[in-house]
């Protein structure tokens, strides 16, 4: 992995890229995943979704793009008994540069908790960029 760059603050912990990030081809190559670290437990968690295959407007260079949206409940922290239900989407897209595979991907993690709080809709957005062997 190259880069990995947070954006936003929110009142929750973001979820963190686990230190080695694959993204995994399941199903015939339909389906896709990759793991984050859920800061509160410091468990990975798997995040899977559908993959695209390239289409004409993305051009040669790219191989394919993936969808990924997952709702989860979590702890807001380790020592508080208090949780928020988060709203996990990753988008992203793999591309051949130079005969290397390169990842570039946006994990959103929104918290969709309480509709009446002033919190809800509080974005973290993780842009990552990466190369594979």
């Amino acid at each position: 992995m190259k880069t990995a760059t947070p954006m936003g603050q929110c009142p929750f912990r973001p979820y963190l890229l686990a230190p080695t990030v694959q993204l995994q081809q399941m199903d015939d190559g339909r389906r896709a995943m990759f793991h984050v670290i859920d800061p509160s437990t410091g468990l990975e968690l798997p995040l899977v979704g559908d993959v695209y295959a390239r289409g004409r407007k993305e051009g040669p260079e790219v191989l394919g793009s993936f969808l990924i949206d997952s709702v989860v409940v979590r702890s807001t922290s380790a020592s508080d008994g208090g949780t928020r239900v988060l709203e996990l989407s990753a988008s992203g897209s793999v591309s051949l540069r130079q005969g290397r595979r390169v990842l570039t991907a946006t994990l959103n993690t929104i918290d969709i908790t309480n509709e009446s709080s002033p919190d809800r809709g509080c974005v973290n957005t993780l842009s990552i960029t990466g190369e594979g062997d």
